[in-house]
């Protein structure tokens, strides 16, 4: 009797445990994802903030007057 509720003991604490290593590896998966898309916005805010009045409408007389007709202020 002893012998089986041990048994039946450790059978159950490996499944926690087997559990809980594909919980950590799903959330190291989540981590990585995480990690890669923080970067992506980083890059894409740098990307944006580049981005000028003056450089979009420098050799580009339709942009010129589109920001003309709309009123912005811009320098060339």
């Amino acid at each position: 009797m002893i012998s089986a509720g041990i048994m039946k003991s450790r059978t159950i604490i490996d499944k926690a445990i087997d559990e809980i290593d594909k919980t950590i590896q799903h959330l190291e998966k989540v981590k990585k994802e995480l990690l890669g898309s923080d970067n992506q916005l980083r890059i894409a805010n740098k990307k944006v903030d580049e981005v000028s009045v003056k450089r979009l409408t420098k050799d580009n007389p339709t942009m010129k007057a589109k920001f003309d007709e709309a009123g912005g202020r811009h320098e060339i």
